[in-house]
């Protein structure tokens, strides 16, 4: 990554809150599920990081498992890093103004 590139957790809180802002500023779990796994999909990077944090390995090795994505959240040695708490700022942001 260059200087001043968004890390992977930074587009995914990104990502977060274009699917809070698509539904009007409310939080839809199934909608940011898909867009988090089409993300991460993609056949084309859409990110410049190479590096994905445990939590993102351990959905995906959940998924391709076969678990319902609802339910492929994983803990690790390092499921409570910084890295992982970039998304909870917008999320919380969106629950307590949707109140």
């Amino acid at each position: 990554m260059r200087a001043g590139e968004n890390t992977l957790n930074a587009h995914c809180a990104r990502l977060l809150m274009r699917t809070i802002n698509s539904k009007g500023g409310k939080y839809d779990k199934t909608l940011f599920l898909q867009a988090y796994i089409d993300f991460m999909t993609s056949n084309t990077p859409l990110h410049p990081d190479t590096y994905a944090e445990s939590y993102h390995r351990e959905f995906f090795a959940n998924l391709e498992r076969g678990l319902p994505a609802e339910s492929c959240g994983g803990k690790t040695h390092d499921t409570a890093s910084i890295g992982g708490l970039v998304t909870i700022g917008p999320l919380a942001l969106s629950l307590f103004l949707s109140d």
